[in-house]
């Protein structure tokens, strides 16, 4: 599916175009493309920089896609899709998506739920949506103690992937990255090229911290700056005050599968469970004093 350039990127090529203005909340969708892939299944084929989902830091193309609000989806068409997706703006979300996990050992699957805020699409520079990116990781590699030859996290960029998502903090080491161990490799090899790729393409990590092993997976995704942090920031803080909404009734949840994130545990670590002690209740989130408090820091 094309993503048409809708009136501010609301809908991500999906659902009918952005609602006129003074005629209620704008209609639209969570800035990504969906299309049929070659097992029959829907597949993220394109995420669009400065939409919920690129916010989000944890869907990335290649994505499958299996429920939307809790609503199986694996045998709907792309245009069924668009129309659960599209929606008022400010209302939130969740997809549930699998993912290619390329660790060593364990399940090469893995499924996921992410809760998003239907939003506008900020328009973000095409040029830099395009160029390979990374993590936005300060590496040092250790050269003494039990850790010698692994990777320490030494300073997160602002706007970078790793900052914006929470899921490394300094001081966090990696020891495997996409299946390749970290101390095997050799002094002249660059490892921080192996956390550089396409713009959300996926990468999985093995991340030792406070005598535990935990695994990230992190989408790379494009530096924010200027303006941009203080969006993700305005999005982010909307979405930690939306009230997730149940499934219809009569419609029965996907049950969370073995090896999803949701029952999955760290390694070492307690059960991951995203989202969880959220309120199960319909909502809708005002973003317009959120807009206003973010103009009035710029103009300011």
């Amino acid at each position: 599916m094309s993503d048409p350039a809708t009136p501010g990127g609301g809908g991500g090529g999906w659902g009918p175009p952005a609602t006129p203005p003074g005629s209620g909340p704008r209609t639209c969708g969570i800035g990504c493309n969906i299309n049929v892939h070659d097992g029959g299944g829907l597949v993220v084929r394109g995420v669009i920089a400065g939409g919920p989902a690129a916010f989000s830091c944890d869907i990335a193309i290649g994505d499958i896609l299996l429920a939307v609000d809790n609503v199986n989806v694996t045998h709907d068409t792309p245009d069924d899709v668009a129309r659960r997706i599209s929606g008022p703006e400010g209302v939130p979300i969740s997809v549930t998506v699998r993912m290619r996990r390329t660790l060593r050992g364990g399940a090469p699957l893995i499924e996921n739920t992410v809760h998003l805020l239907r939003q506008p699409t900020i328009p973000f520079p095409a040029a830099l949506a395009a160029q390979p990116t990374g993590l936005g990781l300060n590496l040092h590699r250790i050269d003494s103690g039990p850790q010698t030859g692994l990777l320490q996290v030494r300073d997160l960029q602002k706007g970078g992937a790793a900052a914006l998502s929470g899921k490394l903090r300094i001081g966090d080491v990696i020891s495997e990255i996409d299946g390749k161990e970290v101390r095997t490799m050799g002094a002249g090899v660059d490892l921080a090229s192996l956390l550089v790729g396409a713009p959300f393409s996926r990468v999985s990590l093995v991340v030792e911290s406070n005598g535990n092993s935990r695994e990230v997976h992190m989408v790379r995704s494009p530096v924010l700056m200027g303006e941009f942090p203080m969006r993700h920031n305005s999005y982010k803080n909307a979405l930690a005050h939306a009230i997730i909404q149940p499934a219809p009734p009569g419609v029965a949840a996907t049950p969370p599968r073995q090896g999803s994130l949701q029952s999955q545990t760290g390694r070492g670590g307690a059960a991951q469970t995203p989202g969880a002690g959220r309120q199960q209740q319909q909502g809708r989130v005002d973003l317009s004093n959120l807009d206003r408090r973010f103009e009035q820091a710029m103009a300011g």
